[in-house]
């Protein structure tokens, strides 16, 4: 089999685009000011939704390699209307132990490596549906 990139992404979009519970979704910081409801497009880093099954916020800043408080308020999960299509997406895709992809420098604290979750990230934006919010101290299930 020959890897080009329209084998690679198609292998990639086998991977992406399956149901619940390995579902695409994006994890974004709860915003109190903010009705996630309205929110009907998004883009950005995703991953599947067995990386967040049955976890807090505050495990989730460490798999997913944001900094200490980046989920303050809790988390709010989105998922896709419409499946993941190969030009919605950069093929570079990562694991959230390399953030935005490559080697950490160890100076961006922000952003410091994850526990190895896999993602990929929207060059588009996707038409998404909020699924829920998961204040401090809850699961999300």
């Amino acid at each position: 089999m020959e890897f080009n990139e329209k084998t690679l992404k198609a292998l990639a979009l086998s991977k992406i685009n399956r149901k619940k519970p390995y579902r695409p979704v994006k994890v974004v910081p709860h915003d109190p000011r903010r009705n996630p409801l309205l929110t009907k497009e998004i883009t950005g880093w995703f991953g599947t939704e067995g990386a967040i099954l049955g976890r807090m916020p505050e495990e989730l800043e460490r798999v997913l390699g944001f900094q200490v408080g980046y989920l303050a308020h809790g988390f709010d999960v989105f998922t896709f209307t419409r499946d993941i299509e190969a030009t919605d997406f950069d093929l570079l895709g990562a694991y959230t132990h390399l953030p935005g992809g490559k080697e950490w420098d160890g100076k961006d604290l922000k952003w410091p490596p994850g526990l190895g979750v896999p993602q990929w990230k929207l060059k588009t934006n996707v038409p998404c549906q909020f699924l829920a919010t998961v204040p401090r101290g809850s699961v999300y299930r």
